[in-house]
């Protein structure tokens, strides 16, 4: 991935010496056809590499009434096509006839997965559902959560799964990691994991506020050669977000960096960022993708961009 406009290396991301970034850029342009189904706000993409060099996205897409699930892809050497939708709201019922957010996509042997935070107008809960092309997809319903939690706070269950999944392929087992929220209103990330994806372990929580207060949210969880490298948001008591770093060899404990990803603060006037996620790539490269949002915008207006890092962060 390379950025059109420039290719002017900025200031390197934290964890690391060596590690360099280009410019970020809006991913999808402003027009052309079902532009409109994202006009609102364009959100969390889930990246897979496919044939040789495609690359192939699901993603929110808000047009200013309704959340759904839209596909994009690249080919080599050109920009992002989208090809319109994957799914309406209701795939699942009632529990995500409201809205359809978040999507997190692996392959598995039969096809593809996804896990994706559906709304009832009420409650948000992840979900999940299977396809065997990408493109038609078959509803499981609410994550079917189980186990005792370590995190404290709610119960177990599709209810606490809140949402911002992430699903990883490890050792031919599957791991989710989804935001819950607690009694006292914080959100942790907890994670479970399962052998076929449709009975599933709850582990419990895995990451929290590095203080206590704050909230940490729609964690994205890559795979890289000896560990694993968590992105996820962190609201603070002032309102701000910052997209934090972590590492694990177990996907368990996790170890924080001790600086945010902040590529809000560098390229965007905004401040805000959310809805991260990546994609490793040969050579060390992490694509890495999110939300930005205008300044002063408080309807949930935002774009998507993408930036490429290489070298080794953590």
């Amino acid at each position: 991935m390379t950025d059109t406009t420039s290719s002017a290396k900025k200031p390197q991301p934290p964890g690391a010496r060596g590690v360099s970034s280009t410019r970020p850029f809006q991913v999808l342009r402003p027009s052309g056809p079902y532009a409109d189904l994202d006009s609102h706000r364009a959100w969390r993409p889930s990246v897979l590499q496919g044939d040789g060099r495609l690359l192939r996205m699901w993603y929110s897409g808000h047009d200013g009434a309704t959340n759904r699930i839209l596909s994009a892809e690249q080919r080599p050497r050109d920009g992002w096509t989208r090809r319109g939708v994957s799914f309406e709201a209701g795939l699942a019922g009632t529990s995500d006839g409201a809205g359809v957010d978040a999507p997190s996509v692996v392959r598995t042997a039969d096809g593809f997965l996804m896990a994706y935070a559906g709304s009832d107008g009420t409650a948000t809960r992840v979900h999940l559902a299977a396809s065997t092309d990408g493109d038609r997809w078959r509803p499981s319903g609410p994550f079917p959560g189980a186990g005792a939690s370590n995190g404290g706070g709610g119960g177990d269950g599709a209810d606490d799964a809140t949402g911002s999944p992430s699903l990883l392929v490890l050792d031919d087992q599957l791991w989710l990691y989804y935001s819950r929220r607690l009694d006292d209103g914080r959100t942790v990330v907890v994670a479970a994991k399962s052998t076929d994806g449709t009975t599933w372990q709850t582990v419990g929580q895995v990451l929290g506020s590095h203080d206590g207060a704050g909230n940490v949210s729609e964690p994205w969880v890559v795979a890289r050669d000896d560990d694993l490298l968590m992105l996820f948001v962190e609201r603070h008591d002032d309102r701000s977000r910052t997209i934090g770093l972590a590492t694990s060899l177990d996907g368990l404990a996790w170890t924080r960096l001790p600086l945010p990803l902040d590529l809000a603060r560098r390229h965007h006037d905004a401040g805000v960022i959310s809805g991260p996620s990546a994609l490793q790539l040969r050579g060390g490269r992490l694509n890495v993708w999110y939300a930005a949002g205008e300044e002063g915008d408080t309807d949930g207006g935002c774009r998507l961009w993408a930036t490429e890092i290489t070298g080794r962060i953590g």
